[in-house]
């Protein structure tokens, strides 16, 4: 039984831009999917046939630019202070197992994390700034800083 979460579509179906890829009793499959938790209904689905079903999700290899997704820790998985919302960045063709980290360094589990519109929940500091700091324009001169030190005898 194959999930409509798992069906291969054509590589300019922008609405699908992770890919999952493992091998199944032997046989290399490879789906689009549009989400984390279509990226989970597969691989539950693909351990239910195999026990030993290996595989690896990422954001396309021809997809044109970087992914952020909202991520916070499941209920229980942490305490209740430390569920704040990160940022995950999913680069093309760069491949994740179990765990994602966050710009501010934190990492998830896959298993252990729950995906959220932007603007939900309460934000990460360090993921706010590190994505801000990343988005800040890049001047086009150098400037020279110079500084007048008092004359040593």
């Amino acid at each position: 039984m194959v999930l409509s979460a798992c069906v291969v579509f054509g590589p300019t179906d922008r609405s699908r831009p992770l890919a999952v890829s493992g091998t199944v009793h032997g046989r290399v499959l490879e789906v689009l999917v549009a989400g984390l938790p279509d990226v989970l209904a597969c691989i539950a689905e693909w351990t239910a046939q195999d026990p030993d079903a290996i595989g690896c999700w990422g954001l396309r290899a021809d997809y044109s630019e970087t992914l952020t997704i909202p991520l916070r820790h499941k209920v229980g998985v942490v305490g209740e202070g430390r569920r704040t919302v990160h940022l995950v960045q999913l680069r093309p063709g760069v491949p994740h197992g179990g765990t994602v980290t966050a710009l501010c360094g934190e990492r998830l589990t896959v298993l252990g994390a729950e995906v959220l519109s932007l603007g939900a929940g309460m934000p990460c500091d360090g993921c706010l700034a590190r994505g801000l700091a990343a988005e800040a324009p890049i001047p086009d001169r150098a400037v020279a800083a110079s500084a007048d030190l008092p004359a040593v005898n």
